[in-house]
């Protein structure tokens, strides 16, 4: 797999971690700021939790970016952005007096259908961020909108957000390149999926989309590194996150296999064999590292 960047080069991961810092600190102090206007207003025990939680969020940021110690400094970048995005989702839901309204999930997927074409917007900005930020696995974001909205306009949301947010995080790794990749997953990380993909990105990418229990944020972010064309990136990922999607969303519909009578007794078992598959290829997983790797470099 050629590298066309020079991998010493990081002026622009230095660029990238300075806008973060900024990005962080700003929504730190905006939640700070609304948060002590609630504190006053309502006195709520809620708001106080959520005060104590910021203030001490902003120390430990404070602290990672000086002193530069950068597991602690991703994860507070992350957190913060993720709590952001909650609390305005909740301040907004305050403000329209949703939240005293929902009692049950019926309640909950009521007042959401109402939204309608903003309902909507906003579930495929969340399958968006689920690729380049939030910690949310793929198949949850499915599964919630197939609940919501069916089979089929999950199916389009979902996979139209997780394409854009897979054409993101490539051109995040094409912008910054190999040390921001680096920063975000590890070098040893990155560097085993280097020696997977080979000379056959293409093909091994498309495969690891389809396929579940693959890193695909991190996938993405490696084939910005690669000599692969934004052309052929952006087809692989349209056409294998369809594939993925399409499937996710049948089986949640509950149309293959339902979720009541035999069905419960079809999902326990297959629940039961995943979960002894996955201990299995933890016990195994050195050997399993070994097997996969030589039937891809073949």
């Amino acid at each position: 797999m050629n590298l066309p960047y020079n991998l010493t080069e990081n002026k622009s991961f230095k660029k990238f971690r300075y806008i973060l810092t900024v990005i962080t600190a700003t929504l730190i102090g905006i939640m700070i700021c609304f948060n002590t206007v609630s504190v006053i207003q309502n006195s709520k025990f809620f708001h106080f939790g959520i005060y104590g939680l910021l203030l001490v969020i902003g120390g430990l940021f404070i602290f990672s970016a000086v002193r530069k110690r950068e597991s602690i400094f991703k994860f507070l970048s992350v957190l913060t952005i993720s709590i952001f995005i909650g609390y305005l989702f909740y301040f907004i839901a305050e403000r329209l007096n949703i939240i005293d309204k929902i009692n049950s999930f019926n309640s909950l997927k009521e007042i959401i259908l109402k939204t309608g074409n903003f309902g909507r917007l906003v579930f495929l900005i969340i399958n968006v961020l689920q690729v380049v930020l939030l910690p949310i696995p793929g198949v949850v974001s499915i599964a919630v909108g197939t609940i919501l909205y069916g089979p089929w306009q999950a199916l389009i949301l979902s996979t139209s957000g997780i394409v854009i947010g897979s054409i993101m995080a490539f051109l995040i790794g094409r912008k910054f390149g190999f040390p921001l990749a680096c920063w975000i997953f590890s070098k040893e990380l990155i560097i085993k999926y280097q020696k997977i993909l080979g000379n056959k990105t293409g093909i091994l990418l498309f495969l690891m989309f389809v396929l579940p229990f693959f890193p695909d944020d991190m996938l993405c972010v490696l084939a910005g590194l690669t000599d692969i064309s934004f052309k052929k990136f952006a087809i692989i990922t349209l056409t294998a996150r369809a594939i993925s999607v399409f499937i996710v969303a049948i089986l949640a519909s509950g149309k293959i296999i339902p979720f009541t009578g035999w069905g419960i007794v079809v999902w326990l078992i297959l629940g039961v064999t995943l979960l002894i598959a996955g201990i299995l290829g933890f016990i195994n997983r050195k050997k399993l590292k070994t097997k996969v790797s030589a039937l891809f470099k073949k």
